[in-house]
């Protein structure tokens, strides 16, 4: 996703993960895209909303 979609993910867009955490091998899928996308990027993020396995943030500039 993060991958085809870069060029429109900027400081102030918020993203919605519906499945981000809370399930066996979490760290693998979600996560993992999102960590490279901010390392490839330079963008940071705050949490903005929490759920049972969803996460919800607002990117930021580093």
């Amino acid at each position: 996703m993060f991958d085809n979609l870069s060029d429109w993910f900027v400081a102030g867009t918020i993203v919605v993960f519906d499945e981000y955490f809370g399930y066996h091998g979490w760290q693998r899928h979600e996560h993992k895209a999102f960590q490279e996308f901010l390392s490839r990027t330079g963008l940071s993020f705050e949490a903005i909303g929490l759920g049972h396995m969803n996460l919800a943030v607002r990117l930021i500039n580093g």
